[in-house]
């Protein structure tokens, strides 16, 4: 979550934090992978963020400035 905090909301942790208790019906915070998949197949326009290890064939994987999770230069990528 960090690298979504910081590389794509451009936020500190605490922006963040504010953020999300500022739209609470419109942002969803998961305790898993599993669940936010649930989600996100369930709820037409939905996005999520999961592991690219989690992905299954019942979501969409979007891309990011051009590339997908497996492309070298992929926005959230840990290295």
């Amino acid at each position: 979550m960090q690298l979504v905090l910081h590389r794509v909301l451009n936020m500190t942790s605490e922006q963040a934090r504010t953020f999300v208790q500022a739209h609470k019906s419109a942002i969803m915070v998961a305790d898993s992978d599993d669940a936010v998949l649930r989600f996100v197949s369930n709820n037409p326009g939905a996005i999520g963020i999961v592991d690219l290890y989690s992905l299954t064939k019942d979501v969409n994987v979007l891309k990011i400035d051009g590339k997908l999770p497996v492309e070298q230069g992929y926005l959230l990528r840990g290295n």
